[in-house]
């Protein structure tokens, strides 16, 4: 079945983890926003929606910059919703496997790829990109 991706020169995001991404963006990030990240989400934002209906998604290293902060604060609230024992915590916490994941752990799936693909960005200089295959 397909599914969106995150890749970043060599690394490869988990299997759909992107699936949730228009969900997190804009609706469940913005809530996450400090005062001081505000004028950054906007730009980041500008240009997320800029490319919205692209059939490939970058997320620069800039923009990624710019949304680093939320999204360690929205898994972290992902990690206390579920109940988890840390941030890297395995969701087979919450039982083992095959089953069903819930929404939240989709989510919490792709904001840890998000921000795993973040460091392959900023070390790289090269997007994230996000494409449906």
């Amino acid at each position: 079945m397909a599914g969106l991706h995150f890749s970043c020169g060599k690394w490869m995001g988990g299997d759909k983890s992107a699936d949730p991404l228009f969900d997190i963006i804009p609706k469940v990030l913005s809530k996450y926003v400090t005062d001081e990240e505000k004028a950054g989400w906007e730009r980041f934002l500008a240009a997320f929606n800029e490319q919205a209906d692209s059939e490939v998604l970058e997320l620069t290293p800039q923009m990624m910059r710019a949304i680093v902060g939320p999204l360690a604060r929205y898994r972290d609230a992902l990690v206390k919703k579920l109940g988890l024992s840390g941030p890297d915590a395995s969701l087979e916490e919450l039982g083992p496997y095959p089953r069903v994941p819930s929404k939240d752990e989709r989510e919490l799936d792709c904001v840890r790829d998000l921000l795993e693909g973040n460091e392959v960005s900023q070390r790289t200089r090269k997007p994230i990109t996000v494409i449906f295959a």
